[in-house]
């Protein structure tokens, strides 16, 4: 049975996957949902307001203060 975990970025807005990323299932949410942030953080027009939202147990306060850092 093969197992992986994946995290898409999706612009809501426009109805588009902006990154996503697979991976072994034992790589954890929150290490896999930093990596499209940070591929946006590096891509994003600073003028533009960004909203990021999470579910589930994705939230965490270092994810948190690493996407305010962007």
């Amino acid at each position: 049975m093969a197992k992986a975990r994946a995290s898409p970025f999706d612009d809501v807005l426009n109805g588009i996957v902006v990154d996503a990323r697979i991976a072994p299932f034992r790589t954890g949410e929150r290490e896999l949902a930093r990596q499209p942030v940070e591929a946006f953080l590096r891509l994003a027009i600073r003028q533009i307001a960004t909203i990021i939202l999470f579910d589930r147990g994705y939230p965490s306060l270092p994810l948190l203060f690493y996407t305010a850092r962007g």
